[in-house]
């Protein structure tokens, strides 16, 4: 009972905090509700760490998703109109562009590492050790569960 209770209100709370402009019951909103829900199951998350977890999640999540965003922005940038490179592009400016997405890639690298690193304050070596597999294991176990729905949905 004191589990749901603490997964309910987590639940409250990182919705509250969710970005602008997600319509409400939007896929995205489910599968993070589902990320923070199966997270706390993976890692074995007392109420106590959940409380600190949760909201330094979410100042990471969104580091990680500005930079995700920069990248996008470089790459659209970077095409003309029917989405491709265009085949004018001069060495020196392939190097800038590779230039730049390195710089934003050892961004993202670093901020995970900082992350990682924060979480070994308040979590156990196990639970840390676990957290750096769970993106992985999470995403596997929601394709699983996509095909198994796609499956369904043809047999029909």
């Amino acid at each position: 009972m004191k589990q749901l209770l603490l997964l309910l209100s987590t639940a409250v709370l990182l919705q509250a905090q969710m970005p602008m402009g997600m319509p409400p019951g939007s896929d995205h909103r489910e599968i993070e509700n589902l990320r923070i829900y199966r997270m706390t199951e993976y890692l074995e998350l007392t109420p106590e760490q959940s409380e600190l977890l949760f909201p330094k999640m979410r100042v990471h999540w969104t580091a990680i998703g500005n930079i995700r965003l920069e990248l996008h922005t470089l790459s659209t940038e970077s095409q003309t109109d029917d989405g491709r490179i265009g085949k004018d592009l001069s060495r020196e400016q392939l190097d800038q562009l590779l230039l730049r997405i390195r710089e934003l890639e050892d961004r993202e690298r670093d901020e995970r590492i900082r992350f990682t690193e924060e979480l070994k304050g308040f979590l156990e070596p196990w639970q840390v050790a676990r957290f750096m597999y769970f993106e992985h294991t999470f995403r596997k176990e929601l394709q699983q569960t996509m095909r198994d729905k796609w499956k369904k949905h043809k047999r029909r």
